[in-house]
């Protein structure tokens, strides 16, 4: 997964929590409508030679078309183990596939549980 084609951009969560991440797409300064776009996202952790992956889940904007959310639901996010974790983000429009963003996921531990 580590890419370099995209925009580099380190995110962060406290487990248990939802992670949301807005963005919209242009290409030429033409925005692309989420909807004649697939998406494709996952981060993984890799311990003890053991990698597990986990899934973005891509939903647009109920408000503004031209926005989506690549999420990760608190309901999956309180089993994740707290550590740096490695993700990507892919879009795939005309048969083609690009990086739009990577880099790594700071997981943090629940303070309160």
């Amino acid at each position: 997964m580590a890419s370099t084609t995209g925009l580099y951009l380190p995110l962060s969560i406290i487990a248990g929590e939802t992670l949301d991440l807005p963005f919209d797409i242009s290409v030429g300064g033409t925005p692309v409508v989420p909807a004649d776009v697939n998406f494709l996202g996952q981060f993984k952790l890799t311990v003890n030679s053991v990698t597990t992956s986990f899934t973005f889940t891509f939903v647009v904007d109920a408000v503004d078309a031209n926005i989506m959310h690549a999420t990760y639901a608190f309901a999956d996010s309180e089993n994740l183990v707290a550590g740096t974790y490695d993700y990507e983000i892919r879009m795939l429009r005309n048969g083609m596939v690009k990086t739009i963003f990577y880099g790594t996921l700071a997981v943090q531990a629940a303070m309160v549980t």
